[in-house]
């Protein structure tokens, strides 16, 4: 959601369509706890708050936070849900979205400077105002992906990370939020999943975009691409599946030109076409970092 402080800009943000204070007993317990520590929360300790042009704010789950927008669990129904499904999914996240700051705003464990920062954030008026200033649709980070030719791997990502046939670079760390919420015991319990790692460039390979030419001969698939859980938070940017779409599309058009299946284009011709486009391939056109060079190319933070 796109939230705002703003008064000229700043719209209500309305109730959910259900709530129950019980779902917010985590964060209560975080906040009374860090209140007892002499630590005063804001609301960019449980949302992450990016600042945007026209005083807009990109609201995000907070990966360090105990409770944040995320749902873990929720989403796992998603890739075999049909619309109806998904429309629950859908709403139960809008829900959770404005259910936690009705939380904020209102439930009287939350102290009252916390309580008022909350009632200053609204939706933002110029955002999404087909539908009421919400989001029209989630944000799939990972469903189902391809099985191919070869599946990248989080070797390949972070050590392995120079392939003969590669069409394409990316160099986002590994980034996958919490997918689950385990109790330990009555009272204590685990947010489980969340990886954060940082990375350096690795190529991808022509081979995961494509499958088995056994079982398929004309297919590419540059989003749902062959790679592990743990690789693919690397590589699901919208700028990499730019990248990989971009060589998708000119071996698409190489196979058609000279009739032969996706897996039998030649791979030197198709770099040689995407160096040309100006697509960078190699990783010696990549400029390290100080990560690069004093860690082995990624560090845990």
């Amino acid at each position: 959601p796109i939230l705002t402080r703003d008064p000229d800009f700043r719209i209500p943000m309305p109730l959910p369509s259900f709530y129950d204070p019980l779902r917010f007993e985590i964060a209560a317990g975080w906040i009374l706890g860090v209140e007892r520590r002499g630590w005063v929360p804001k609301v960019g300790d449980i949302v992450d708050l990016y600042e945007r042009r026209n005083a807009k704010l990109e609201a995000n789950n907070c990966q360090a936070a105990v409770f944040s927008l995320g749902l873990p669990g929720s989403q796992s129904g998603w890739c075999v849900a049909d619309a109806a499904g998904r429309a629950l999914i859908y709403r139960e996240h809008v829900d959770h979205f404005l259910g936690l700051f009705h939380f904020l705003r209102n439930d009287e464990r939350v102290p009252e400077g916390l309580r008022s920062e909350a009632s200053g954030i609204g939706l933002h008026q110029g955002e999404f105002a087909d539908n009421g200033c919400l989001p029209s649709q989630i944000y799939i980070r990972e469903g189902r992906r391809l099985r191919g030719q070869t599946i990248m791997s989080q070797e390949d990502v972070t050590d392995r990370t120079s392939k003969d046939d590669a069409i394409g670079l990316s160099t986002h760390f590994i980034d996958c939020h919490h997918v689950r919420r385990v109790e330990i015991r009555p009272g204590l319990f685990a947010n489980e999943g969340r990886i954060w790692r940082r990375g350096r460039a690795y190529q991808i390979p022509y081979r995961a975009l494509t499958p088995d030419p056994k079982e398929c001969s004309n297919l590419l698939v540059p989003v749902a691409a062959s790679f592990s859980h743990v690789a693919y938070a690397s590589f699901r940017l919208e700028s990499v599946w730019m990248v990989a779409g971009h060589a998708a599309g000119i071996a698409a058009a190489m196979a058609a030109r000279t009739g032969c299946d996706v897996s039998s284009v030649d791979i030197k011709a198709l770099q040689d076409m995407l160096r040309a486009g100006g697509q960078v391939i190699d990783l010696a056109e990549v400029v390290p970092t100080d990560d690069d060079q004093g860690n082995g190319g990624w560090v845990e933070t």
